[in-house]
């Protein structure tokens, strides 16, 4: 059954309208036809069964049937504060970070990141891309909220990841401390009722400088390796998320 996301604000009397790109899924790509059930999700959690009862060229209407019931909340809430990459690789990772079941993704500029984002156009640009990106991957996973893409940001200020978690994580290469002990350690230690915050830094394809790493930990970031061996910042991000759901009881 075909799974799409709306704005709540879209759901009117038990009807929604869908125009512009996804009423083109709905009529030209998928070929959907009156009659045919979809699975509408508000992106806050909120799901509904219904059926298309119009279908035009520029616009589809479905009626709501029902409500359903809202599944479970998930046990942590994981940011990852990503170094932009270079090409497509940030799509990837968005991409699979939102499969995975990430919050929250922050694109961060630091060092030795070779994009750059020069105007606050720009980075308006490359957050709706993103968030574009995230949307289609939520779509496809079929997972009840969609992540927020924050704006691009200096990792100076990202640092305040840090301070809202109840564990911030320095994805390090260099570093001898495994993640797993950390993890476990703050997984033992979180209720069902209080969903633990966790937060992932992952370095640029050059890895974080020796002053950023300094200042991450001085935010209060454990510095953890991921294994013995030199993960690409695309691979680190999607093993370090899969680690934290794997050990709070996603996996």
């Amino acid at each position: 059954m075909t799974y799409l996301f709306i704005e709540p604000e879209q759901l009117r009397h038990g009807r929604v309208t869908v125009t512009g790109a996804d009423a083109h899924h709905l009529s030209r790509v998928l070929r959907c036809r009156v009659g045919e059930e979809v699975i509408l999700a508000d992106g806050r959690g909120q799901r509904y069964r219904s059926r298309i009862v119009a279908l035009r060229r520029e616009t589809v209407t479905l009626e709501v049937l029902h409500t359903l019931e809202p599944p479970p909340p998930l046990p942590v809430e994981v940011t990852l504060c990503q170094a932009i990459a270079k090409g497509e690789k940030m799509d990837w990772i968005v991409q699979k970070a939102t499969e995975v079941g990430v919050a929250r993704v922050v694109p961060v500029l630091t060092e030795h990141t070779v994009v750059r984002v020069r105007t606050p156009e720009e980075a308006a640009r490359k957050q709706a891309r993103w968030q574009r990106v995230a949307k289609e991957a939520a779509q496809q996973s079929r997972r009840p909220t969609l992540p927020e893409i924050a704006p691009p940001e200096r990792l100076e200020r990202a640092c305040r990841w840090v301070e809202v978690a109840d564990l911030a994580l320095l994805c390090n290469a260099a570093e001898e401390q495994p993640v797993r002990p950390v993890l476990r350690q703050m997984a033992s230690q979180v209720g069902a009722a209080n969903p633990a915050r966790v937060t992932l830094f992952v370095g640029p394809e050059g890895g974080f400088s020796p002053a950023e790493r300094g200042m991450l930990t001085a935010a209060g970031a454990v510095s953890v390796s991921l294994g013995p061996t030199i993960l690409r910042t695309e691979t680190a991000a999607l093993v370090a998320l899969a680690l934290v759901m794997y050990e709070f009881g996603e996996g």
